[in-house]
């Protein structure tokens, strides 16, 4: 009963956070279930984009820019939030499996000038930039997931994965699109700039 629940009130929060244009897209991982051996970093997923609506919808940074660690409710906000994908991995309570976040010993340390920061921000954008789709009316697009999974340290067990997509009023920030490009994008597409969140299905993972 208390997963029912939290699943209603996580549907009630995406209701009140899309506008009624933006209901249109759908979100569903087709994997039945998926199986990996314990030191495994990677995971095969398809993810389904289906757009119930009348118009094309450009869906930013949907295959460049995975969260792992995701908390629905704030990727939701999309007062506060860019655009991407989020993964949450479950454990058998439905309660979230948290990353193991680390610093490789052989990383380089650096002092950046401004020079330098802005030419590695531009090349941040243009990385998810590339990972944009254009989801036509009415079209189903499966997308082909590569998912790594090494920063989580999953002992032998099952889980469960699920995912969301989000867009939020960040992605008109110079920095990470900006106007002027949707814009542009909005036009050579014929398309309307999706705003709100899709959660998907929950499928399970087995860990030998």
């Amino acid at each position: 009963m208390t997963y029912i629940l939290l699943d209603l009130l996580i549907y009630i929060f995406i209701l009140t956070s899309c506008s009624s244009s933006q209901e249109s897209l759908e979100i569903e991982l087709l994997n039945d279930s998926v199986s990996i051996t314990t030191g495994d970093s990677e995971v095969a997923l398809t993810l389904a984009c289906r757009n119930g609506g009348t118009e094309n919808l450009l869906l930013y940074g949907i295959m460049s820019n995975l969260r792992t660690n995701a908390d629905i409710e704030r990727l939701c906000n999309i007062n506060r939030v860019g655009g991407g994908v989020g993964l949450m991995l479950l454990n058998q309570s439905m309660s979230p499996v948290h990353v193991i976040e680390s610093i490789p010993d052989s990383i380089d340390y650096k002092q950046y000038d401004n020079k330098h920061f802005s030419q590695e921000m531009e090349k941040g954008k243009a990385r998810f930039l590339a990972g944009t789709r254009i989801l036509k009316a009415s079209e189903v697009l499966n997308l082909e997931m590569i998912v790594n999974i090494r920063q989580f340290n999953l002992k032998p067990g099952r889980y469960y994965i699920q995912m969301v997509y989000y867009a939020g009023k960040g992605l008109k920030d110079n920095f990470v699109v900006g106007e002027e490009q949707i814009e542009k994008d909005m036009k050579l597409f014929d398309a309307v700039l999706y705003q709100g969140c899709a959660v998907s299905n929950k499928i399970s993972i087995t860990v030998n």
